[in-house]
């Protein structure tokens, strides 16, 4: 624990079905909190970005859990078991630990699986969830990226094909666009959080991100830890530095 406090993004894998998982994730936040000498930031694969104030109001005190709940929509747009996160969300309430909203809408992502691939997006709406184009386009081409769409996003694929979860025509190009830009909307969030405000003296200092998402967006790191790295330098150019402290993957 000591080692992770020292880290400036912390990955927690899960099992979404399991509260075992979910219980671990609360234990880690409560030992970090003690801990860690930077602010603390959970960012959540489970709630989609347009919800940001929904969190904000629900760790500042404003909203129970039931409000929680209804106003993420969560049975709609996550559906695993709402009250297996609540030991981590009342973890995070009880230290006023910021919670953050890493997914994209689920239209988007809809758009982009079934509409075959990023061109049925917007050229605004691509602006939006890849401020890194050239670098994203270029990551795709990496050996090992290669090598974890093998191992990771084709099987995914195919177990979404025989869950019944891709309709009648399932195009592989339009899943893998759609996991790619989810994993690069999540990577851009949690590294703008761990740069923080950058340069001056007076700025706030970035805080210790601590990511919690399914498992396979951190398997072998080239979902989403590898694309963090890379996007870190990217704002740090722009923000003037910061954030540049280790970061390690933990599952």
């Amino acid at each position: 624990m000591d080692e992770l406090a020292a880290s400036s993004v912390i990955y927690l894998g899960e099992t979404h079905s399991s509260a075992a998982d979910h219980f671990v994730q609360a234990r880690v936040i409560d030992e970090l909190a003690a801990r860690s000498s930077a602010p603390l930031t959970v960012a959540l694969e489970m709630v989609e970005r347009p919800f940001q104030p929904v969190l904000d109001a629900y760790i500042a005190g404003r909203l129970s859990d039931e409000q929680l709940y209804t106003d993420t929509e969560w049975a709609d747009r996550w559906g695993w078991t709402f009250a297996n996160y609540l030991p981590l969300f009342h973890a995070c309430r009880r230290h006023a630990i910021p919670l953050l909203a890493m997914s994209l809408p689920a239209d988007l992502v809809r758009r982009v699986r079934f509409g075959g691939g990023l061109e049925a997006l917007s050229r605004g709406e691509l602006k939006a969830v890849l401020p890194d184009p050239a670098g994203y386009a270029a990551y795709a081409g990496r050996p090992p990226y290669r090598q974890y769409v093998k191992d990771v996003v084709v099987p995914s694929f195919r177990h979404h094909i025989e869950s019944g979860l891709l309709g009648d025509n399932p195009s592989f190009r339009g899943f893998w666009a759609a996991q790619s830009l989810w994993d690069e909307s999540m990577a851009s969030t949690i590294a703008a959080a761990a740069v923080g405000s950058g340069g001056g003296a007076a700025a706030a200092p970035p805080p210790t991100v601590v990511a919690v998402l399914g498992e396979q967006h951190v398997r072998y790191g080239w979902g989403v830890p590898r694309r963090v790295e890379r996007l870190l330098g990217w704002y740090q150019a722009r923000v003037g530095g910061g954030g540049g402290g280790r970061t390690r993957r933990r599952s």
